[in-house]
């Protein structure tokens, strides 16, 4: 009589759990979908899925071919039909995804247990990252399902030497890489982990007719791949029609493919994957899972979930070796190691169902005990991971739609609008005209050169502007608005002198949740680089406050008073800048107070040794005037200290100056 082990004795409890954790998945990402915003590269598939829907093909108005997650873009485009195409495009993932957890139960169930079935499907329901790309506009929860059907297929072609499951996971593989090309970083793993195990089955995987049949279809693939990269002109290389196909594939190596001995920091940026939570639980379990492996080989033991715990092991292993020392450093990404999620959700089951097997001999295998431990843990699985859930959907993100909603409702005729996510403003306003973002940084890939030698930014074809220079003569030519990420505008896009150029130019009319939404003066002017008049004047913080702040110098013109700052130290407060003007017997006239550079850039932002450039306008009648400067807390009154003044009111004094109109 055939005796099944005490987990596989379990009846409905698992088919009622699967329920329930297919429920709070649906549940969890329908949360993700309703209140995070989208971030910029979800813009650029809404985009790519336009161009499906006219064209028939991704051709982006630039005039690229848009290659990334090429197979998503299809059948999200298709799913767009039905209404809004953010809202069904992430509906589209939302489907992805919640057909990759149950497939994770029945892949579990089959290959180990029910308990490893549930639990891998409890961590991929709960995993924050899973969540996520379930709820975008993007191709990872696509790209994780395939990589799951292929690796099914491919465990079913081995295991059970059914050709036609190991020719359904070359197709799948295949369907992989056209979705994202990170999968070409699994290749290594699949091909040692099918020779493992025909080695292990004492098959002469060499002499084998149909594996070289499968090598060669998976090679074709890859270079297919490789080839639809290419035409995607990544790096804003020249169109691929410039160049032959074996010189196209060796340019996509070059740029994807790199040696890295940085172990540590390769390490920092992909442990995210094993060990943000439950990911923590189901690595740890993941290592049972291998140590019951190499103990039933070392001990000649018969344990049949052993081939399979080696398969899974090998490819994830393999592959995050590869991500860890062999593609470019912006590769080394754990969200390129989510496609591998299921494996290891997979293996972390498998290790605990085998631990439970071990230990199942003291309650007698009962069902009710193998139910209750199912139950208590995937709510430990769930608890474990509810802060960071929590976090996820706490961070609705920037919002767009907001900000340019209001650009909408304020254009004029004539206007323009400028940005550095061009395929945002196409999506709510159907346009975008300027694209500003400063060469030299991580950003190059973005600008194309066109056939007559213009340059312009990647997916609608927006003229580039990357100097003040230029960005001022479109400001003297018509009325512009400028929708600008924080990040983008402060950190990411810009020199300090442009960033502060864009802010003396501009009015800030508002902020939602991180997008800045400027409009240009109409009397917009270049800043100076260097002061005028130079001073070494010394500001120090008070009580609460250890920072220290110089004052350079100043330029005056006409009625635009331009100070010249430097942090010599991190500032604790936001300060409010004075000018405190006096005819020249030192009678006060009047106090200009404004915060510099606004709300964009305040002084707790501004980083020791670089130069803050910031204007008061001085509405005076034309003369003689003295000019006094300083700085204060808005809150308190209190100024910051100027050691050097002798008359102890803790202002810097410029001295004469001459207004002229």
């Amino acid at each position: 009589m055939k005796t099944e082990s005490p987990v596989a004795n379990l009846k409905y409890p698992m088919w009622v759990l699967l329920a329930i954790i297919l429920a709070v998945a649906g549940w969890l990402r329908w949360q993700f979908i309703q209140t995070v915003n989208p971030y910029p590269d979800e813009f650029v598939t809404l985009l790519a899925m336009d161009m499906i829907r006219q064209k028939g093909v991704p051709i982006l108005p630039s005039g690229l071919f848009y290659d990334h997650g090429l197979l998503y873009s299809y059948l999200a485009a298709g799913a767009s039909v039905l209404g809004d195409a953010l809202l069904w495009g992430r509906l589209t993932s939302w489907l992805f995804g919640m057909v990759t957890i149950a497939l994770a139960y029945f892949v579990g169930r089959r290959w180990f247990s029910p308990l490893a079935g549930v639990l891998a499907a409890a961590g991929l329901a709960f995993a924050p990252s899973a969540i996520q790309w379930s709820g975008r506009v993007r191709m990872y929860a696509l790209l994780q399902l395939l990589v799951l059907l292929a690796l099914w297929w491919m465990g079913n072609g081995l295991f059970r030497r059914r050709v036609r499951s190991a020719w359904l996971a070359v197709g799948a593989y295949f369907a992989a890489l056209l979705t994202q090309f990170a999968a070409v970083a699994l290749l290594p793993g699949l091909a040692l982990a099918e020779v493992a195990e025909m080695t292990r089955q004492k098959r002469r995987w060499h002499a084998d007719p149909q594996f070289w049949l499968r090598t060669v279809a998976v090679g074709g693939a890859v270079l297919v791949a490789f080839l639809v990269k290419r035409a995607g002109q990544p790096k804003g290389v020249a169109p691929l029609a410039q160049t032959n196909p074996v010189s196209g594939v060796w340019q996509v190596v070059q740029i994807y493919a790199d040696f890295s001995p940085d172990v540590a920091g390769s390490w920092a940026a992909l442990s995210p994957f094993f060990t943000r939570p439950p990911m923590m639980l189901f690595s740890i379990f993941a290592l049972v899972a291998v140590i019951f492996a190499v103990w039933a080989l070392a001990s000649g033991r018969k344990l049949p979930a052993v081939p399979v715990i080696n398969f899974l092991a090998i490819i994830l292993l393999v592959t995050t070796v590869i991500m860890l020392f062999f593609v470019a450093p912006d590769r080394r990404d754990d969200k390129y190691l989510f496609m591998l999620l299921p494996a290891l959700t997979l293996l972390g089951g498998a290790g605990a169902s085998l631990l439970w097997e071990r230990l199942a001999g003291r309650f007698g295998g009962a069902v009710w005990a193998q139910a209750v431990l199912a139950i208590v843990l995937v709510g430990g699985i769930g608890g474990y991971s509810r802060s960071e859930i929590n976090h996820l959907l706490a961070d609705v993100g920037e919002d767009y739609r907001t900000a340019f909603s209001y650009v909408k409702n304020h254009w004029q005729d004539g206007d323009a609008v400028l940005t550095g996510t061009p395929a945002a403003a196409y999506y709510y306003l159907g346009r975008n005209d300027y694209y500003a973002v400063q060469a030299g940084g991580i950003y190059d890939y973005r600008i194309l050169t066109t056939a007559d030698g213009r340059q312009v930014e990647r997916w609608l074809g927006s003229p580039w502007v990357n100097s003040a220079e230029a960005l001022n003569a479109i400001f003297h030519r018509q009325r512009v608005w400028l929708v600008l990420e924080r990040w983008g505008l402060l950190i990411q896009y810009y020199q300090p002198l442009f960033m502060q150029n864009i802010l003396a130019q501009t009015e800030f009319v508002r902020e939602d949740n991180g997008v800045i939404v400027l409009k240009s003066l109409p009397d917009a002017r270049l800043l100076r680089p260097n002061p005028a008049v130079p001073a070494d004047a010394l500001l120090v913080g008070t009580e609460g406050d250890s920072g220290q702040l110089k004052l350079l110098g100043y330029t005056l013109e006409g009625s635009r008073l331009t100070l010249y700052w430097q942090a010599q130290s991190p500032l604790a407060f936001d300060y409010t800048v004075f000018v405190n003007v006096q005819t020249p017997t030192g009678e006060t006239v009047t106090q200009v107070d404004h915060r510099p550079l606004g709300s964009v850039f305040p002084t707790s932002l501004w980083h020791p040794g670089e130069t803050v450039r910031e204007t008061s306008m001085l509405s005076l009648p034309p003369g003689e005037y003295r000019l006094r400067v300083g700085m204060y807390r808005l809150e308190t009154g209190e100024r910051l200290w100027v050691p050097d003044d002798a008359t102890m009111q803790n202002m810097v004094d410029l001295g004469d100056v001459e207004i002229i109109q």
